[in-house]
């Protein structure tokens, strides 16, 4: 197994434990649907680029 598989592997261990978790680190958060529409499809992509700003979680870059 390669450093990063080992490494996901204990993280994920850390979090399942700690939260009381089981499984994958993304189970239960993912659902499709299909984008029907040229405007659905714009909606998507706002929402995405923009929901970390939103959320106030977006990178921060300070310059020394």
């Amino acid at each position: 197994m390669r450093s990063s598989g080992r490494c996901g592997g204990r993280t994920l261990t850390f979090i399942n434990d700690r939260y009381r978790r089981t499984g994958t680190l993304w189970e239960g958060r993912f659902k499709a649907c299909p984008v029907q529409s040229d405007d659905h499809l714009l909606r998507c992509y706002r929402y995405v680029e923009l929901n970390p700003v939103r959320a106030e979680k977006g990178l921060r870059f300070t310059f020394h």
